[in-house]
């Protein structure tokens, strides 16, 4: 065994080869993405797929101990990437600077060992809790608060998903990032330190060590007060009118299409079955006035028929792919590497998965 690992041979338990064989998902690297990456990472797990589409600013240095002042602009996750593989070589980190929806594909979640929610809103975290129970994937999901925070396992399918203690007040599927031309609005800014960060992403670094090493973990919600020093077990409870307890049901047929492939290619393959994207994206908009209609990639700024100014035009979606450009790659379409799409062939519906 590697003399880096030598300790953990006497923890009762411990399997270093099963961390070394293990490919874990990680959705936000973020302050408590950060922590929790250095920890899996100087445990030896083998992969880390990590995904987040922000850049590193100024205010992230107090709280993520994997960022410095030289990597300030960089993609998070490329400066994880960068300063992680100085403190765990043994670790492959595949960064991707995308949200997390457009990062990871389905089949990647499933064939995955477990997926670590680390994202900041509700909604992000409703968009994780589909896509993992989609597949039946195991996940954990870890938050703070200012003077305490979070960790909620979800690691039984058939179990309680973060929706069915969210309520059901949100829509499944619905997303963080709109799919729009606008910039996504603002997220409200929350006080945050190290201090809490640290405390949640030990304890998942914890139970996701145990579940990837095959001990026993508890169920529930681990509730963290750090104005009192303690914590607290709750309960969870299944939701029966959770829409997000409805995984795909049907085989999807493997492809070798890959993501980087155009609408046209991925056509040809599956015809002629009609691939459906999972949330509408822009195809183009109309004239309100006159009904004129401007593809996607137009950059007029008054119509060329009534001279009606930006401001008219609507946007139309789809979420069928034979409506979109041909040429279009399907990366830039949102679709991640691995990802499984419906199809509707002759009323039956079936499912496809890409290549990664």
């Amino acid at each position: 065994m590697d003399q880096r690992f030598d300790r953990h041979a006497h923890i009762p338990g411990w399997r270093q080869e099963l961390l070394a064989a293990a490919t874990v998902v990680i959705a936000g690297a973020g302050a408590v993405g950060n922590e929790l990456a250095r920890m899996l990472g100087m445990a030896g797990v083998g992969k880390l797929l990590i995904a987040d589409f922000d850049d590193v600013a100024e205010s992230n240095l107090s709280r993520c101990t994997l960022f410095t002042e030289a990597d300030i602009g960089l993609p998070k996750v490329d400066a994880l990437r960068k300063n992680l593989l100085k403190l765990a070589p043994h670790t492959q980190v595949d960064a991707r600077n995308k949200e997390f929806r457009q990062a990871v594909g389905l089949a990647e979640i499933r064939d995955a060992n477990l997926v670590m929610s680390c994202v900041d809103s509700n909604a992000a975290r409703i968009e994780l809790a589909a896509r993992c129970r989609l597949v039946n994937a195991p996940y954990i999901d870890g938050g703070t608060n200012p003077w305490g925070g979070e960790i909620r396992l979800f690691l039984d399918p058939a179990g309680p998903c973060y929706a069915c203690y969210a309520g059901n007040n949100m829509k499944r599927g619905q997303a963080e990032i709109p799919q729009s031309c606008a910039p996504p609005l603002s997220a409200p800014v929350s006080g945050s330190a190290i201090i809490m960060t640290s405390l949640v992403a030990a304890w998942m670094a914890d139970f996701a060590l145990r579940h990837l090493m095959g001990l026993k973990n508890p169920a529930g919600i681990l509730r963290i007060n750090g104005e009192t020093g303690c914590s607290q077990w709750v309960e969870g409870k299944k939701n029966k009118n959770c829409l997000y307890h409805l995984p795909l049901g049907r085989k999807p047929v493997k492809t070798e299409v890959t993501n980087t492939a155009t609408v046209a290619q991925l056509l040809a393959a599956v015809a002629p079955a009609n691939p459906l994207l999972w949330h509408p994206m822009p195809v183009g908009k109309t004239c309100r006035h006159c009904g004129a209609w401007l593809p996607m990639g137009t950059d007029d700024q008054s119509c060329s028929s009534c001279g009606s100014t930006e401001k008219e035009f609507v946007l139309k979606k789809e979420y069928e792919l034979s409506f979109f450009n041909k040429e279009e790659r399907l990366e830039n379409l949102g679709i991640p590497p691995g990802e499984i799409l419906s199809c509707s062939d002759r009323q039956l519906t079936r499912f496809i998965e890409l290549a990664y």
